[in-house]
């Protein structure tokens, strides 16, 4: 085993111009004498080995702390990961300040690492809607949405609803009494009460805002297009309010899956897979899910399809893993 000081290992990085996690002075680091070779017990979080076999070099540094064995001890680092479950010491006062028992550290750090999303409803239509039941049907749909939502295994950071076409007044009247009918429903944990808001512009404005779209493209938009168009500056708005890690997309009446967040949760924080985005087989689909720092610096739908932008810039890097279809990470998605 080569051992590394601190000073290699540091210089290593540099020359190649890559990020580096070094795991000395982690709450989960378990330096180990020179001749143990099982990365698993290094870190109480057990990455090691999962960084190792989706090709990180990891190195081996000479530990200073003292052991009662005197045997000569090293930690690791890794190369070009960034691991989120690093925690230091000031985390671990903070988790016994607040009564958290050790064992429990693990637990505690992979909550907060949960994978946070923006759920996106989108009414599907762009007719003005004023009759009493026309509108309880079109509520009624997302309410069937948000409800599979708070019924997720992970919870939603927060739920933006894209209305074209029910005034927000009698909107929000129906959505608030059924949500709170809804919330009644003991299957539905007390805990869950995800903050929503409302976007809502009307038909003529979305003519209008479509038409911007396709500026010096061509003289008017077919349906197909003018439909695509809108969602797309909608998915733009909404992304730009959204603090979530990512955000995801669903049509106002569909079932989410209760795994849908914790699967893509799981690939992220477990399997230690990078994601940029998830694709369905159509143009716009449901279940779609954008990484919202990647939307900002691609600067969402202006100029293209923001998922056709993160699939020209994965193949240009050489990184097609980081667009998946929705398939490949949700289990039983269809």
């Amino acid at each position: 085993m080569n051992i590394l000081n601190k000073e290699e290992a540091a210089k290593s990085a540099e020359n190649l111009q890559i990020i580096q996690t070094c795991c000395n002075g982690c709450v989960f680091c378990r330096p180990q004498a020179d001749e143990n070779e099982d990365l698993d017990e290094y870190c109480v979080a057990k990455r090691l080995s999962k960084f190792k076999e989706l090709g990180a070099e990891i190195l081996s540094v000479r530990s200073d702390t003292e052991n009662s064995d005197d045997l000569p001890r090293n930690y690791k680092v890794v190369n070009e990961r960034a691991c989120n479950l690093l925690r230091p010491l000031y985390w671990k006062g903070l988790m016994e300040h607040l009564g958290v028992d050790e064992e429990d550290f693990l637990d505690r750090a992979k909550k907060e690492i949960q994978t946070s999303c923006t759920f996106i409803i989108y009414i599907d239509g762009v007719e003005l809607v004023s009759e009493e039941s026309e509108v309880d049907k079109i509520v009624s749909g997302v309410i069937d949405t948000f409800r599979s939502i708070e019924e997720s295994e992970i919870q939603a950071a927060n739920v933006t609803i894209i209305n074209p076409c029910v005034l927000p007044t009698e909107f929000v009247n129906c959505f608030r009494q059924k949500i709170y009918h809804m919330y009644a429903d003991s299957d539905i944990p007390n805990e869950r009460r995800t903050p929503w808001n409302m976007e809502y512009i009307p038909y003529q404005d979305a003519k209008d805002i479509a038409k911007l779209e396709s500026s010096g493209e061509k003289e008017s938009l077919s349906d197909e297009e003018f439909k695509s168009a809108f969602i797309k500056r909608h998915i733009d708005l909404s992304a730009k309010s959204s603090n979530a890690q990512y955000y995801s997309f669903f049509f106002s009446g569909d079932k989410i899956l209760r795994n849908y967040l914790s699967d893509i949760n799981n690939y992220i924080n477990e399997d230690l897979n990078r994601l940029i985005a998830l694709r369905g087989d159509e143009d716009i689909s449901s279940g779609m899910l954008v990484q919202n720092l990647s939307h900002k610096q691609l600067s969402g739908n202006k100029g293209g399809y923001i998922l056709d932008k993160i699939e020209q810039l994965t193949k240009d890097q050489e990184c097609p893993e980081l667009l998946k279809k929705i398939q490949e990470v949700v289990k039983n998605f269809k």
